[in-house]
């Protein structure tokens, strides 16, 4: 057990607070009225976070006491009870909109004895996936990951990361990465270092990110440091240092799309050595380079996608350029969904790359392309993954290129495209099924989904130019109702009527609160509902019907007139029809990804999963001896998933055409992180 809590964490607390409810217990709570509870239980898919723990703490204590007796009417109001506790808490991690349920089921009951346990079960969006539900907040999870969830606090840690892996050309590789992060800047200094017999890198550098809120430089993030990496390269070895700085900046998601346009630059200044030796390329030089990339990434339900290119110019130290590079990397997946929480995953993956000299210069022999297990990155931006090598997982790193002669350089072009497919074989769910086929809660969640799309739609009607009619006429009210409270306080009244004149202060100090409340959130539904306690028709009818039906004050009178006039002149702006159709619209768009998102949560994701992966790829890399050199590689393997969120693939796979002297396969190790509502 110690040792699943040390190498799982959280996941591992997930599976421990999960059970499977006693298969002879019926679903009615009803039918059950009078048995004993042997325990009750509070379980929810976030358990482990301390901040939910901490919201939960007021309700439990209104759950039914273990060694009490079961009142199925008393359930309602403790389910009530957890709902309002998450709602109310200001600790979470808040999406633009949220849905909380609560379902009670029985586990373990025992006829004879007239005993059951009783099992509390919480879900709630709001800590569930708000990293996908905003790109800037996935922007700031990548920066921050514990900042997402809300058990971190947001003073200055410090992190630390063991990294392992093994290659065949790398042999055992053994290291990892600290850093220290100060979350209320974003500024983050980081170092990491892995070694082996054959290889080494290093690097240390300094990172930071900023919301501008500009259309075209909506948010940026810049980062500088240095470099130096060793590679092996069969019998020899490619070595590398260099200082970089970067800046990265996007525009704001595109409506077409639904994602942003990224794009950025990156400056190199260092060496590359190598003792290779080829016509028209430099075995050890000084360099300095320039690179640009663009890119767009996105999804839509089971798809996503990603496009991206780059350009890099570079030469010796002076300011002459003497080689360029293109590189284009895109990438599609999609899930098709199976069965209950079964899916089969389909990932392609186009890599290409052009490299020539720019008049008669000469570019380094590391600059070439050298394909194998894991591609080469073509910057040091941490979130942005671009290839600038051939990927094919049956060779080595480092081993896939065309032989000329015998010379193991690396070459001027190339092309590649891998294909993934997982199709899930075992499967512990996020939530029990006992929850996910259970009616009663299901009928909760769609009730919650009714509520969320009311609150996006009124917050983007608050945001119409066709609320500031609403506002002009609360601005005129406030006088108003502030005069009639000085009324009031001095009003006297006959006997009999000193409740109703109470009544009326009390209804006019709430709506004077919520008129304050709505001025300044642009949002007057809570003011026109003739439901609320503190709204203008309860006001007109507390203090105009009520109180001065009988005192007919003229005052009062012209009060209650004016207040009408302005209550017409809100609900005319409120219930614009070209204003309420785009405010729809755009909570519509926003509710999309909400939506697929409390899909996923309840119905595919799992906590841990096992895949069967099989794997095809191809790639072509030249000019070699002859006119068109192309490798295939097929293998398979197995998968675990965790979250459906991080995947850890091993495999091996096979050289289906390998030449003279290649390798007849390799093993190859993936770790991938998965958009948790595609």
């Amino acid at each position: 057990m110690a040792d699943l809590l040390r190498w799982f964490g959280p996941p591992a607390l997930l599976l421990l607070g999960v059970s499977v409810a006693g298969a002879q217990c019926g679903h009615r709570l009803s039918a059950y009225q009078g048995y004993r509870l042997r325990s009750v239980e509070l379980r929810s898919p976030f358990s482990f976070l301390r901040v939910l723990d901490q919201a939960l703490a007021p309700a439990r204590a209104k759950l039914p006491a273990a060694g009490s007796v079961l009142d199925p009417a008393a359930i309602p109001a403790a389910l009530e009870a957890l709902e309002t506790s998450v709602r109310a808490s200001t600790a979470l991690a808040d999406p633009p909109a949220s849905v909380t349920a609560a379902a009670a089921f029985i586990d373990h009951c025992d006829d004879q004895k007239r005993e059951l346990d009783l099992i509390f079960y919480l879900f709630t969006s709001r800590l569930a996936a708000p990293s996908s539900w905003t790109w800037e907040f996935g922007q700031a999870l990548r920066e921050d990951p514990g900042a997402g969830s809300g058990i971190v606090s947001p003073k200055p840690r410090l992190t630390v990361e063991p990294k392992v892996a093994f290659d065949r050309s790398n042999l055992l590789v053994a290291g990892g990465q600290t850093s220290f992060l100060v979350p209320s800047s974003g500024l983050q200094l980081a170092a990491e270092a892995s070694a082996s017999d054959r290889y080494t890198n290093a690097a240390l550098r300094l990172t930071g990110s900023r919301v501008l809120e500009q259309a075209a430089l909506w948010q940026a993030s810049w980062g500088a440091g240095y470099r130096f990496e060793r590679q092996p390269l069969a019998e020899e070895r490619l070595r590398q240092g260099y200082a970089f700085g970067w800046f990265s900046a996007a525009s704001r998601p595109l409506a077409q799309i639904g994602s942003p346009i990224r794009y950025a630059v990156q400056i190199e200044k260092g060496y590359q050595a190598s003792a290779l030796s080829s016509t028209a390329f430099q075995g050890d030089a000084r360099y300095s380079a320039v690179k640009l990339l663009a890119g767009v990434s996105g999804g839509s339900g089971p798809h996503d996608y990603s496009l991206n290119a780059g350009f890099q110019l570079g030469g010796a130290a002076g300011v002459n350029p003497a080689y360029r590079k293109l590189l284009l990397d895109g990438a599609y997946g999609v899930r098709v969904a199976v069965s209950d929480h079964r899916a089969l995953d389909l990932d392609w993956r186009l890599t290409a790359g052009w490299l020539s000299p720019v008049g008669n210069g000469q570019a380094p022999q590391n600059e070439r392309f050298f394909g194998g297990v894991n591609p080469r990155p073509f910057t040091d931006i941490p979130d942005w993954e671009m290839r600038a090598s051939p990927s094919i997982r049956s060779f080595p790193n480092n081993r896939f290129y065309a032989l000329l002669a015998g010379d193991p350089s690396g070459r001027e072009r190339f092309a590649s495209m891998n294909f993934t497919a997982a199709l899930t074989a075992w499967r512990l769910p996020l939530l029990p099924r006992e929850l996910y086929t259970n009616a009663e809660f299901l009928t909760r969640i769609e009730g919650e989904k009714g509520t969320a799309r009311a609150t996006l739609t009124a917050y983007h009607a608050s945001k119409d130019s066709a609320m500031d009619a609403a506002v002009a006429a609360a601005d005129k009210l406030q006088p108003v109702l502030a005069s009639l409270q000085t009324k009031l306080e001095s009003l006297v009244v006959p006997s009999g009527q000193e409740d109703a004149l109470e009544t009326c202060r009390d209804t006019l100090g709430l709506v004077l609160d919520q008129l304050e409340s709505s001025r300044q959130q642009r949002m007057f539904s809570p003011l026109l509902n003739p439901n609320l306690s503190r709204s203008l028709p309860r006001l007109i009818g507390d203090c105009e019907k009520d109180l001065n039906g009988s005192l007919d004050n003229a005052e009062l009178h012209a009060a209650a007139r004016e207040a009408g006039d302005r209550r017409a002149e809100i609900e005319k702006a409120v219930n614009d029809p070209v204003a309420l159709a785009r405010a729809e619209s755009q909570a519509a768009e926003d509710f999309r990804i909400v939506d697929r998102a409390l899909t996923a949560l309840v119905h595919e994701i799992n906590l841990v999963s096992v895949d069967p992966v099989f794997i095809f790829d191809t790639a072509y890399i030249g000019p070699g001896p002859a006119p068109r050199l192309v490798r295939y590689g097929l293998g398979g393997g197995a998968r675990l998933t965790l979250g459906s969120h991080v995947s850890f693939t091993a495999g091996y796979a096979v050289n289906a055409n390998r030449g003279a002297g290649e390798p007849r396969g390799a093993v190859f190790l993936e770790m991938k992180f998965h958009d948790l509502i595609r």
